[in-house]
């Protein structure tokens, strides 16, 4: 099957691309035309960077949240992916049980990266393919400038499995009471042993949908049609980020992210978040943490062409996985199955762009800058030496906050997510929240049985630096 681009679909009539969209989504293993967008964008990014040589970069960000530290820490500009997930757990959606959640087991990895990492990581990468362009507009004709792609990812620097995620949430909301809720059951944390049930999942969707309607039906009789209308909105992104259908547990390689924090000038690092890491007391225990979650599963896998996931699908262990080198990147389009003009053929080092992992070479086509999100995935030890990334120019990155980044340390996810949360606490209920409060006993010894030793730490009280900051 020859791949389309947009010049092509943007030629079709409406129902012929719908069509054509949808058979190369099925052929390529996409989850949804987003993927598909994004994959067809990266292809016109790297055939204008090799006609025209330009100093091009890409970017891949993976699930982005809400911020870090900049502006202020929890600041959240929308609520999809992992803030529409901790939206939904405040609200109730969730039910507040770990059987409503779609995962297939606790240890599954969600990469989120902070907001704020993104932006960074933007500007550092800007300033780099920049600097590399310098030389080359010196010497005139030649090669074209290489295409630089860095993936802004955490799965294989502080990873974030749905273990931790939900059980943060327990005990979030366990200490600082909702004024309103739609959850009508007692909380319960999530055991490490957690496996996917769909009878509950289903259950819980059919229950939740009935209190969405009702309270919504309520708001709109009230006067109160824009809460209904959120409410809505909120049910309709819980249905998309809730499902089987993305729990791909998928593992990204951040080589070339660190090795772009590397180049930076040493004045300049205190500017930048570029890696997120877990703190230096937490990293320790991650060994340990892994080794409770689940044994280390066997050797990944790349996606089948029936959408099933590669690293830790259908099992636990995957934090086990990154202890033992198996990190990955989804870094190549192509597709598994035979004829394909981007299948694997041998796995050998990407010439086209600045990938530190092995890549699937195209068989029928030259490899050079075809990148893309696709299911064709080739996983590579993390021990292998990154590209090098150009550095930037002093004083490309000032204008940053002077040493409001900790430099070479890192935050808890825990941390992290208790900001957002106290930033949507106010959101919805107009309520400051104190910055610690202890945790109820009976929650405490509820969660404290499902924790590892090395994250008991953070289970008794929880704790917050979100302050609010009116725009000027």
């Amino acid at each position: 099957m020859a791949t389309a681009g947009f010049p092509e679909l943007l030629s079709l009539p409406p129902n012929e691309a719908d069509a054509r969209a949808a058979g190369l989504i099925d052929y390529f293993g996409f989850r949804n035309t987003y993927a598909l967008g994004k994959h067809l964008t990266e292809k016109a990014v790297a055939a204008l960077q090799r006609e025209h040589r330009l100093p091009l970069a890409i970017l891949r960000p993976s699930l982005v949240s809400s911020v870090a530290y900049e502006p202020y820490a929890g600041f959240t500009g929308n609520y999809a992916g992992h803030p529409g997930a901790c939206m939904a757990y405040l609200v109730g959606l969730y039910n507040d049980q770990p059987t409503s959640v779609a995962t297939a087991s606790a240890s599954s990895i969600w990469d989120v990266v902070p907001g704020d990492l993104v932006a960074h990581a933007c500007l550092a990468l800007a300033a780099a393919a920049a600097a590399a362009a310098q030389p080359a507009r010196q010497r005139g004709a030649g090669a074209p400038p290489r295409l630089l792609v860095v993936q802004a990812a955490t799965s294989t620097t502080h990873p974030l499995t749905t273990f931790t995620m939900f059980n943060h949430g327990f005990q979030w909301t366990q200490a600082h009471a909702r004024p309103l809720t739609l959850a009508t059951r007692r909380g319960a944390p999530m055991a490490a042993g957690q496996a996917f049930d769909e009878a509950a999942w289903a259950a819980n969707n059919w229950w939740t949908h009935l209190k969405v309607e009702a309270v919504g039906w309520l708001c709109r009789r009230l006067g109160r049609s824009r809460a209904a209308r959120l409410l809505g909105a909120g049910w309709r992104t819980f249905q998309t980020i809730n499902t089987p259908k993305y729990d791909l547990n998928l593992l990204f390689n951040a080589a070339n992210l660190r090795q772009l924090e590397a180049a930076l000038a040493p004045a300049e690092r205190a500017d930048y978040l570029l890696v997120w890491r877990p703190p230096p007391a937490a990293s320790a225990g991650a060994a340990e943490a892994g080794a409770l979650l689940g044994p280390a599963p066997g050797p990944p896998r790349p996606l089948s062409r029936g959408g099933s996931s590669s690293v830790g699908s259908g099992s636990s262990g995957a934090l086990a996985a990154l202890a033992g080198g198996e990190a990955g990147v989804v870094c190549s389009g192509g597709g598994s199955g035979a004829g394909s003009p981007l299948s694997c053929s041998t796995p050998r080092s990407f010439p086209g762009c600045s990938i530190d992992a092995e890549c699937t070479e195209p068989a029928t086509a030259d490899c050079e800058g075809e990148t893309a999100d696709s299911k064709a995935a080739a996983f590579g030890p993390q021990s292998k030496t990154p590209v090098a990334v150009p550095a930037a120019p002093p004083g490309a990155g000032r204008g940053l906050r002077p040493g409001a980044l900790p430099v070479g340390g890192g935050m808890s996810w825990q941390a992290f997510q208790s900001n957002t949360l106290a930033f949507m606490h106010r959101q919805l209920f107009g309520v400051e929240l104190p910055r610690e409060a202890p945790l109820p006993q009976r929650a405490l010894r509820e969660l404290e049985a499902v924790l590892p030793p090395a994250d008991s730490e953070w289970a008794a009280v929880a704790r917050h630096t979100y302050v609010h900051i009116e725009a000027a």
